[in-house]
């Protein structure tokens, strides 16, 4: 299945094959950068662009007209719930009976999730729901464009199956975070033996792009080749950047790791996992890492499969290609 993971700056995509087991192999994956901002918020500004580029890329690229699409809204409410076994048509109408009294007054809504454990007599499931007036915008450019989307489900859903197809032991032995840091936003995803907490940090990336672009006269694409340099060959501007802009992200980053040991004692967070356009630039790891006293690891194979590019920034779309 093509996988596609949608940012306010980008388009990641994956087309994955599910082999026997618990495995599978990624055929394809790459990254397209729009060349301007068409989101507002979670909103579409511009539908026509869009989907011009959305044709453009699929023409390149031949890529399949067939695709899941991974998405972040903020009317999009993700929950976890323990519920007894049951078909599908009854989970699903389960699941919509719990979303209607977390979004009063709609009564259309989408409603995906991801079975976190399945047992003989109960299932642990994430779920999110999103009003379908919000996708309509969404699916009318893809549509436009010729791809017929197979389903539609948050980031976290695909961040958390990409995961743990990654890393299948980690589903009972081990709690770990991943921490996806965008362009335009962050994201911090607990998770322990089933139980997942998500909190979305209204910091991104392009903070350091406009600091850049604003003091030194950097073009996006100037910026992020110095962005990307190694630590030992990182130019003065650069820690400029990133000394005055990161403190406000690094904020908000401890407070939601003070909840979760609040909540879930001091040893609870396990591994850390940096993800997204942040895994990228190793100034901005190195910072984290000393300010926080953590060790950031990056996303790999566990097997010696067929290499995944940019594996740490595709992996929301590596688990949208693993929808079924």
């Amino acid at each position: 299945m093509l996988g596609i993971d949608l940012g306010s700056y980008a388009l990641k995509y994956a087309l994955s094959e599910r082999k026997k087991g618990a495995s599978f192999e990624c055929r394809k994956a790459g990254l397209l950068a729009f060349a301007k901002d068409i989101f507002s918020r979670g909103d579409v500004k511009d539908t026509a662009f869009l989907t011009s580029e959305l044709r453009d890329l699929w023409r390149r690229q031949r890529l399949p007209r067939e695709a899941v699409l991974s998405l972040h809204h903020p009317r999009m409410v993700i929950q976890r719930a323990s519920l007894p076994r049951m078909s599908e048509e009854e989970l699903r109408n389960a699941l919509h009976w719990e979303v209607r009294s977390l979004i009063p007054g709609e009564e259309d809504l989408q409603i995906g999730w991801y079975a976190l454990r399945e047992e003989a007599e109960k299932v642990e499931v994430l779920y999110a729901a999103i009003p379908s007036v919000v996708l309509g915008v969404y699916l009318e450019a893809f549509r436009r464009a010729g791809i017929r989307l197979e389903g539609v489900e948050p980031q976290v859903l695909s961040f958390v199956r990409g995961f743990l197809s990654l890393y299948p032991d980690y589903v009972d032995r081990n709690s770990f975070i991943l921490l996806d840091v965008g362009f335009s936003k962050g994201m911090v995803l607990f998770f322990k033996t089933g139980f997942v907490f998500s909190r979305y940090i209204d910091w991104g990336l392009r903070r350091l792009w406009q600091y850049l672009r604003d003091k030194f006269n950097l073009l996006p694409v100037e910026a992020l080749d110095l962005m990307r340099r190694p630590v030992s060959e990182a130019p003065p501007e650069v820690y400029e950047a990133v000394d005055s802009e990161i403190q406000e992200f690094l904020l908000e980053l401890r407070r939601s790791l003070t909840f979760l040991q609040t909540e879930y004692g001091p040893d609870a967070l396990g591994e850390f996992f940096l993800c997204g356009g942040g895994s990228t630039i190793p100034l901005f790891k190195a910072r984290i890492e000393s300010e926080l006293n953590l060790t950031l690891r990056d996303v790999a194979l566990q097997q010696a499969e067929k290499a995944i590019p940019n594996l740490s920034l595709m992996l929301g779309a590596v688990g949208a290609s693993l929808w079924s």
